[in-house]
């Protein structure tokens, strides 16, 4: 089943883990958006293989507030989580 796991600190700063489970290989696509939906920032795209991922996202130069990390398996599926970052 592909998922998010956890997305831990949340509320965070400076970081958080981002951890998702695939349950093929295939091409992923982290980003992230502010509560506007627009996207600000890319965290990975690229091919993974089976099973569970971590990638930490450092937020740059953003405010503290609401961002949501969507996250896209082969172009058909996604799912999203809604984070606080706390400066």
């Amino acid at each position: 089943e592909f998922k998010i796991k956890k997305i831990f600190p949340n509320p965070f700063n400076p970081s958080t883990l981002i951890s998702y489970q695939i349950p093929k290989s295939g091409d992923i696509k982290i980003d992230v958006f502010n509560v506007a939906g627009k996207k600000i920032e890319s965290i990975f795209s690229g091919y993974k293989k089976v099973g569970i991922h971590e990638v930490y996202w450092y937020p740059k130069n953003l405010s503290s507030g609401f961002y949501f990390i969507k996250i896209n398996y082969n172009d058909k599926i996604s799912k999203t989580q809604k984070v606080m970052l706390l400066k």
